[in-house]
Order: C-alpha cells, then sequence, then structure tokens
C-alpha cells in the first residue's frame, strides 16, 4: 500500500511541474484533429498484459489543465506472481506543454532529491503480432532514467523514474525534446515508475518496470504506429 502512495505522488508531481508558463504564453493547447486521434488511440491500451493486471487511477482536471493534457491513461499494474507494482502514465497532447520539465527538474522543488547520477536506458522488444515482424524485427527504445528520494522523510525507498518522449511509439530520451519535437502537432510521453529498496548489492523488486516495459512497449507502439501511418495517408491524399 506505502509502495503504491509514493507511485500516486511521484506521477503527480510529474504532471504539475510541466506547463504553467507554457500555458500562459500559447494558445491554452487548443485541440487539433492530430490531438484527437491520438487521445483515442492511447484509450484502448490494455488493463491485463501477462502476468500484470492493472487499477486505472484518476488524474484530477486541475492536474491534466496544467499539464496540457489532452488525453491520458494513468495505471498501477502489479505483477501477479511477485506482487511487484509500477506506475505507468501515458499522456498526449499538443507538442508544446507535453514537451516540457522532465522530473529531475520538478521533484527537487517538492520535496525530493536525485540519488546518483540520471542516466539513459536503451532497451529493445520484440513487436506486438499485428506489427508486420519483416518490417520491424524488433523496437528500440531510448528513455531517461533517475532515482529520487523523499528528503522530508528518513526512509531508505527509492523511487525510480523512466521516462521519454514519441510520435509513434518508439521512444526518445532527447536533451531538449522542445526542440526536438517543436515541428510536431501532437506528442506522447510516457512515465514508468517504482518503489525499491537498495540493500547493498541486491536492489528489492528493481528492474520490475523494465520487465514490464518489455510487455507493454510493443502495444503501445502498435497503436500509436498505426495512429501515425492513418494521419500520413490523410495528409498525403488532401
Amino acid at each position: 500500500m506505502k509502495s503504491t502512495h509514493l507511485l500516486t505522488i511521484a506521477a503527480t508531481l510529474l504532471i504539475l511541474s510541466g506547463g504553467i508558463a507554457q500555458g500562459l504564453l500559447t494558445h491554452r493547447w487548443l485541440p487539433n484533429a492530430a490531438v484527437f486521434e491520438a487521445v483515442s488511440a492511447i484509450q484502448s491500451l490494455p488493463n491485463n498484459v501477462s502476468d500484470w493486471t492493472s487499477t486505472d487511477i484518476e488524474l484530477p482536471e486541475r492536474e491534466q489543465q496544467i499539464g496540457g493534457i489532452a488525453g491520458y491513461v494513468q495505471r498501477t499494474y502489479t505483477d501477479r506472481l511477485t506482487g511487484a507494482a509500477v506506475n505507468v502514465l501515458l499522456v498526449t497532447g499538443d507538442s508544446g506543454p507535453i514537451s516540457l520539465h522532465p522530473p529531475t527538474a520538478c521533484f527537487t522543488g517538492r520535496g525530493f532529491q536525485v540519488v546518483g547520477q540520471p542516466s539513459i536506458l536503451a532497451l529493445s522488444s520484440q513487436p506486438a503480432a499485428a506489427d508486420d515482424a519483416s518490417v520491424a524485427p524488433y523496437l528500440s527504445h531510448v528513455f531517461h532514467q533517475a532515482d529520487f528520494a523523499n528528503s522530508a522523510v528518513e526512509d531508505v525507498v527509492l523511487t525510480r523514474v523512466y521516462w521519454g518522449w514519441s510520435t509513434d511509439g518508439q521512444w526518445q530520451a532527447p536533451t531538449n525534446p522542445r526542440i526536438e519535437f517543436a515541428r510536431e502537432p501532437v506528442l506522447f510521453k510516457i512515465y514508468f515508475s517504482e518503489t525499491w529498496v537498495p540493500t547493498g548489492d541486491t536492489q528489492q523488486d528493481a528492474g520490475a518496470a523494465q520487465r514490464l516495459m518489455k510487455e507493454l512497449l510493443p502495444l503501445i507502439h502498435s497503436r500509436l504506429a498505426q495512429r501515425s501511418n492513418d494521419s500520413n495517408a490523410k495528409v498525403s491524399h488532401e
């Protein structure tokens, strides 16, 4: 229960950090056709994946407005074999606000501190069965990765967060996503977060998020890639 509560707090901090200044300076994220299609694409994400079951978590309307979020899926996935829990937050909207502020910038202002050095995680996953394996024999993804500790609490529990951005379901970790995706009409951002306890040379439950990522990312790619292909087809016929 405690770890699930910490994961929910972490997800809330990720949202609140993202879009206040940007919203004041832009068109308040008025929805466009691409955004509507993106919202529809993420809603079909399965609740259960392999040995993982999930519980939906509602994101308050105010937090959606602050983050410039047009649509989202937020769930805690639990491995029924090990009990490990991973929070997944997938959001979409106008590329401006969605590209803003990584957790390394916002957590430190809200009572958390980075533990160790943030790093990059590169991983590959098999495409979903619906994808054409001859075109995509494997999917390559790159994520930012960082551990956080609550400086106001004497606790050994850390929160590990992986995050990245995408337009088509293959995730990237650019240094400046705002510039990288400036020309995109819509953008997706995803966070995987888990709590873990350092225990000498071992990590209790660390790595659960990566196990889930390998199961879930191909399914996300299948939906987002199809949306991207449909959008490109519409443009070519106009």
